[in-house]
């Protein structure tokens, strides 16, 4: 009885030293639990009446939709240095005043030469009537009055040297020449429009700014054309009132307007600039439905009035500055 006391005598302070231990532990923890962790972030206030007054300028004041109407409607599609611009921005300056941003104002800056869409008017004559959807493309020259001529088809992606366009000779007085072959159109129209996926705006942010092609028949990698601007410098030579594109992309009565595509010219608004000649962007289905009767050896006659004007004597244009 004796011996089995003594042997567990030494467990004893074990025992005592793991109680002790224990209660530290539990001390230990009891503080922390209690005493607030200086390395978590702080929350922020939330401010329920501003979050309800913002949800309420959204869902019941907004003038979104009507300011969008006023820049779209009224003052309409515009380039730089033009009348309608210029009636924009200054609407701007003073909507911003009104909505208390008294700092607003124009801020000038030298631009070029300006440039102003004044009429167009082009339409089928034959083999039938129809009033086609075009635009002159910015820049480019107008028609000095109402010219009617014959559609003529004239790929330039084909004309791989001068002897090429020798079939045109003397075809092309008053022609309004038909540049690509026919734009490829969507067969299905979304019934609303649709949002882009992440994925979708990681493509568009990559893709490199520039006007986009038409749509071209595949040609070999080693095969070369004649200079764009040599094509141009013919056709006009042989006396063509214009080049008539599509925009390459868009379809179903949009048309996209950009600058003349078939000269190395970027800046055409440079006081310098080579003036760039008549040039005409349609929509694809009109494009195409000429394209389509072309190619039943059907004429076609066309008739376009282009006006359009350039401002030299003042090169400044205005930024919309609102601080």
């Amino acid at each position: 009885m004796v011996s089995k006391q003594m042997e567990r005598a030494p467990q004893q302070p074990q025992i005592a030293s793991r109680r002790c231990l224990v209660t530290m532990l539990a001390s230990v923890l009891l503080v922390f639990s209690v005493l607030p962790v200086s390395s978590a972030p702080l929350q922020e206030p939330v401010y329920w009446d501003v979050a309800q007054q913002i949800r309420e300028e959204i869902f019941t004041n907004t003038e979104l939709m009507d300011n969008a109407s006023w820049l779209t409607d009224v003052f309409g599609p515009r380039v730089a240095k033009s009348p309608g611009y210029k009636a924009a921005a200054e609407w701007a300056v003073e909507k911003f005043k009104e909505y208390g941003i008294s700092n607003s104002y124009l801020e000038p800056y030298e631009f070029g030469i300006g440039y102003v869409n004044e009429y167009i008017s082009v339409h089928m004559m034959k083999p039938q009537y129809m009033s086609l959807l075009a635009y002159p493309a910015t820049w480019s020259q107008g028609t000095n009055g109402k010219v009617q001529g014959p559609a003529v088809y004239l790929d330039f992606s084909q004309v791989e040297a001068e002897i090429d366009l020798e079939p045109y000779r003397g075809r092309l007085k008053n022609a309004l020449v038909l540049t690509h072959p026919k734009q490829a159109i969507s067969t299905t129209i979304p019934l609303l429009p649709e949002g882009f996926t992440e994925e979708e705006l990681d493509a568009m942010a990559k893709i490199t700014v520039g006007p986009a092609n038409p749509v071209q028949p595949e040609r070999s990698a080693n095969r070369s054309t004649l200079p764009r601007q040599q094509i141009i410098d013919f056709v006009f030579a042989e006396g063509a009132a214009a080049i008539v594109r599509t925009d390459g992309r868009t379809d179903y009565g949009t048309v996209v307007v950009e600058n003349n595509r078939y000269t190395l010219e970027t800046r055409p608004w440079e006081v310098d600039a080579t003036p760039h000649p008549t040039e005409l962007v349609m929509s694809a289905e009109h494009y195409n439905r000429i394209m389509r009767i072309l190619e039943k050896g059907v004429p076609v006659e066309i008739e376009a009035n282009v006006r359009v004007s350039f401002s030299r004597n003042d090169l400044t244009d205005h930024n919309v500055i609102a601080e």
